[in-house]
């Protein structure tokens, strides 16, 4: 389980990016990574590489 919150800006700048978002202008990034690719998503995190967010599947 994880619980996440914003780590930037404040409470109207957030509804204003969920806005953006609804309407389609803005969209996440997120690469998917297997559990045994695990290592790759994170050295790629390291590297600077990856793109958006990486979301391990067991």
């Amino acid at each position: 389980m994880s619980i996440q919150t914003t780590y930037w800006g404040s409470r109207p700048e957030l509804i204003e990016v969920l806005e953006l978002g609804a309407r389609g202008l803005v969209r996440p990034k997120a690469s998917t990574y297997a559990l045994a690719d695990a290592m790759t998503a994170y050295q790629q995190m390291t590297e600077g590489t990856l793109e958006g967010r990486a979301v391990i599947v067991p």
